[in-house]
């Protein structure tokens, strides 16, 4: 899996680089995101390239509502509310490490995204000390998931790249780590295999 250090002024620049790299078309499932300007539906790339339907699921009742032709509705990541393969591209950005039992939120997104088709993962992370280049042996990975209680009860994981190899972009085509800032944002991006239906 390639990891690589993604140069931006600021994260929000980074997200919209990392979408518009991959150019999502077609039904789009946001899972965490919000109606609020802040929101990934509301960046740039969206707003340049309406989607044919753009949706975002959210458990916090006063995240719902509709933003840049995404409806944000009611919906819990561990049972998305959608049939397999429905969407072309499928995002989560800064949810994951809220979410108590992530895990079933990745299979949930894995099962709703059409073969061959991107699945975008930002979370908070760890990869090593400043000083030293992404590719340095004395980096150290971790092996995944790092649980502690952070800013509240609900904020309690952080991620290592090993958690896309070994997990959320496991047998992926094309899957790479992208990281940004200090402490590290990891934004892990790959493609379903098309022969893969679930």
């Amino acid at each position: 899996m390639k990891i690589e250090k993604w140069e931006g002024v600021h994260i929000d620049e980074v997200f919209n680089d990392v979408i518009t790299q991959i150019a999502p078309k077609g039904k789009v499932l946001g899972v965490g995101d919000s109606a609020f300007p802040h929101a990934i539906l509301n960046m740039k790339y969206f707003h340049d390239h309406p989607v044919e339907e753009g949706v975002a699921i959210n458990i916090n009742k006063p995240d719902l509502g509709q933003l840049n032709n995404f409806n944000v509705i009611y919906c819990n990541g561990h049972d998305v509310c959608y049939e397999d393969n429905y969407f072309d591209f499928v995002y989560t950005v800064m949810m994951l490490e809220h979410d108590p039992q992530f895990w079933l939120s990745v299979q949930e997104m894995h099962r709703v995204l059409k073969p061959g088709c991107p699945l975008m993962i930002a979370i908070p992370g760890f990869v090593g000390e400043p000083e030293y280049a992404v590719v340095d042996p004395r980096d150290h990975w971790g092996h995944g998931v790092s649980c502690y209680q952070n800013h509240t009860d609900c904020d309690c994981y952080r991620f290592s790249p090993d958690f896309f190899e070994f997990f959320a972009l496991k047998d992926f085509d094309n899957a790479t780590v992208y990281h940004a800032m200090f402490p590290p944002r990891l934004i892990g991006v790959g493609y379903k295999p098309k022969d893969k239906k679930q």
